[in-house]
């Protein structure tokens, strides 16, 4: 647990800001419900909507794998695996860092645009280019036309 740095209401002690990820698993889980209604209120019901209209669009007959890259609450991903017209299988993931022994991959949802954000970062060129590779062999494995900028 750490403290917030000095600063904001005079002669306030420091906030103590706990980061354990159990503790942020809880917050998460605890705004979940209320989140998700507020969600589907403050839209008017337009997200039920345009979910029914996505969900449409894909035609599923029940053999294709479907990837949720960046699912939230994951409301996408539980439409499309409906046992009425749904996939035959659902991935549903809301961000991504794998570990390497010389290097990091991320990728998640943009905040501020429609756009799956991807980062890497590794010791040496060789340890990049081999990153950069493992994720375009997973993201064309599930999505064959995807333009990827490495």
């Amino acid at each position: 647990m750490s403290t917030s740095p000095p600063g904001g209401v005079q002669g306030a002690p420091p906030i103590k800001i706990d980061k354990q990820p159990a503790r942020i698993a809880g917050m998460f889980d605890a705004i979940a419900p209320s989140y998700d209604r507020l969600n589907h209120v403050l839209s008017g019901g337009i997200d039920w909507w345009w979910r029914r209209r996505a969900v449409r669009s894909l035609a599923l007959t029940g053999q294709e794998r479907v990837l949720d890259l960046c699912t939230g609450t994951a409301d996408l991903a539980i439409a499309t695996a409906s046992p009425r017209g749904g996939a035959r299988e659902v991935i549903a993931i809301d961000g991504l860092r794998v570990e390497y022994a010389d290097g990091f991959g991320l990728a998640r949802p943009s905040n501020t645009t429609p756009v799956v954000v991807l980062r890497f970062e590794a010791d040496d060129v060789a340890a990049l280019k081999r990153i950069q590779e493992d994720f375009r062999r997973a993201i064309l494995a599930v999505k064959r036309d995807a333009q990827l900028p490495f």
